[in-house]
């Protein structure tokens, strides 16, 4: 050998080594790891990047049952809510092309179907609000699994359907999976190329992210985990009808390449997508989330009483809980991925913040413990209020009695009148379960309860009445779908919305 090729040997084994080391500082992480396998859970990747460079990754457990296959660092996982940061990269891509625009009119950048502004201006839900999740949008589930008989809707149908705005744009903050649906259909038509193919094209192979998969089904690959309830059986295969707020699949390693380009780190293999200066847009806090911290474009940030920074999100769905953290002050990106719905990886997650330095929860405060003080509301609640519930099959006539000791009684179309025990009225807000069911194809995809919830606006209340099917019940990923709802009080004037 020749003293370049005896040069560039001992470089290899002196990275490789350095990478041993670096592996081995993780080894109670792993044995933990072992202990959740051994106590149930399936399986768990992890990877964990430095610097630039991924100093520790491993797959655990079996990623498919069915076959015998193990996990590893390259198997694809269904991502669930950790699909959102991946989205809002997509849109600043093409916010930092020209073609779209943060602070503008959502609905420029949608098709033939719009947001509805049920309260508020249509013109004040942003780009930017859709994607903090402060636009006014509400909360949406739709789940198919293989062995129904549903398919995936066309994008544009549940945008028509479901595509209202609920509260004032840019006042109120609220988890949106519909919000994160509307930005894909509005990446596919601002690039005129088909949501997978455009993140596929323009976002992971450039990003040297070979496993990572946007279609609306599961990857035909040998490679890909299964999901599986608590209890060890197989949940049937399923996917939402938006990939963009949580069908996305992708390993453990193609996450830290991910978290590595976010931390403005060149990406081994690939090529950075747009500035720095971009990259601090989408991690700039722009909404107070509660006890979460605050939100960003697709990422919460929370800072511990340390002062020290992370920027994350968390994905939780059936048979699948999954976590992406970015530490920029250290420069490390840890990205887990399981098809298990437990507390496992929460352990986990804290372990591993924990070996840089972040001792405390996800989230900014520990409210487990704290009891919520006596609610009060507004006395302008009080009387009888009628109008409809719309859904995209025709309305249906609800009102509901708000009494002076806060009882809520409700007449829900041929329903009879009853009084609602788990009412809950605070301020000028009104939120109820209430019996009856609703007409419509989506409503009757899973049996649910309605939950109504609605918010006064002069002489209105306006808000949702939500087909709620969470899952575990009848062993399916939960729906949850909205339909708007407008009341007026009995014998009074229109109020203005604000």
């Amino acid at each position: 050998m020749n003293k370049t090729t005896i040069k560039c040997l001992c470089l290899t084994l002196l990275v490789v080594a350095q990478q041993g080391r670096a592996a081995d500082s993780f080894e109670d992480v792993r044995t933990a790891i072992r202990k959740e396998i051994d106590g149930g859970l399936a399986s768990m990747a992890v990877a964990v990047a430095k610097d630039g460079k991924i100093v520790w990754e491993q797959g655990f457990g079996i990623a498919n049952k069915e076959t015998g296959r193990s996990a590893d660092q390259h198997t694809m996982y269904a991502l669930a809510s950790v699909s959102k940061p991946i989205t809002s990269t997509g849109m600043m891509l093409l916010v930092d092309r020209g073609k779209m625009q943060l602070d503008a009119p959502i609905n420029d950048f949608l098709g033939d179907a719009k947001l509805v502004a049920i309260v508020g201006d249509i013109s004040e839900v942003t780009l930017r609000r859709v994607a903090d999740h402060s636009a006014g949008l509400s909360g949406h589930t739709m789940a198919f699994h293989v062995d129904e008989p549903y398919s995936v809707p066309p994008t544009d149908q549940s945008i028509r359907r479901y595509g209202h705005v609920l509260t004032p744009p840019g006042t109120r903050w609220k988890y949106s999976n519909f919000g994160y649906g509307v930005l894909e259909g509005a990446i596919a038509h601002s690039s005129g190329q088909r949501f997978a193919d455009f993140m596929r094209k323009e976002v992971f192979l450039p990003l040297a992210m070979t496993r990572t998969f946007a279609e609306p089904y599961r990857p035909a690959d040998d490679n890909v985990a299964a999901r599986y309830r608590q209890d060890g059986s197989l949940i049937p295969d399923y996917n939402f009808d938006f990939v963009g707020y949580g069908g996305i699949y992708s390993s453990a390693h193609d996450l830290a390449q991910f978290g590595m380009f976010h931390l403005k780190n060149r990406v081994p293999g690939g090529k950075p997508l747009f500035s720095a200066r971009r990259i601090d847009e989408l991690h700039a806090a722009s909404f107070d989330s509660g006890w979460w911290g605050t939100y960003a474009l697709g990422w919460f940030r929370s800072t511990s009483s340390q002062g020290q920074q992370l920027v994350w999100h968390a994905g939780s769905s059936y048979g699948t809980r999954t976590y992406l953290g970015l530490l920029p002050a250290q420069n490390v990106a840890i990205a887990i991925v399981s098809n298990s719905d437990t507390e496992s990886i929460d352990a986990i997650t804290a372990a591993l913040l924990g070996k840089f330095g972040y001792q405390e929860q996800l989230w900014s405060k520990d409210r487990t413990n704290l009891k919520e003080p006596p609610a009060t509301f507004s006395e302008q609640l009080r009387g009888e209020w009628s109008g409809s519930v719309h859904t995209y099959r025709g309305s249906i006539p609800l009102s509901i009695k708000v009494a002076a000791d806060g009882t809520v009684e409700a007449k829900f179309g041929l329903g009879p009148q009853s009084r609602l025990a788990e009412a809950r009225l605070k301020d000028t807000s009104v939120t109820a379960e209430i019996p009856g069911s609703i007409d419509t194809d989506d409503a009757r995809h899973r049996a649910n309860v309605l939950q109504l919830k609605l918010n006064l606006y002069g002489e209105r209340l306006v808000g949702d009445l939500e087909t709620k099917a969470p899952w575990p019940r009848q062993g399916r990923e939960g729906d949850f779908v909205s339909h708007w709802v407008e009341l007026r009080r009995s014998g009074g004037s229109a109020g203005a919305a604000p």
